[in-house]
């Protein structure tokens, strides 16, 4: 069991080096952050246009994958 869980350990490693995807719409200058995955990005990601045009600065980071969660990119 041990081999095993180190070769997993491994992978996943390999996994986090290549394999985190995200996307950042409007967050360069924003003041605020929405954190969105799925469907409730897309529902974000309106709402961040419309705080736009009142002059709010909004963005939103929508991870692709959940594992390996994009943690370092999120900061």
């Amino acid at each position: 069991m041990e081999k095993i869980n180190l070769n997993l350990q491994k992978k996943y490693r390999e996994i986090e080096k290549t394999e985190i995807r995200f996307e950042m719409i409007g967050c360069d200058d924003a003041d605020i952050i929405l954190v969105a995955f799925g469907l409730v990005a897309r529902i974000c990601t309106k709402v961040a246009e419309l705080a736009r045009e009142k002059g709010i600065k909004v963005g939103v980071f929508r991870p692709i994958t959940l594992f390996p969660y994009p943690y370092q990119e999120l900061k």
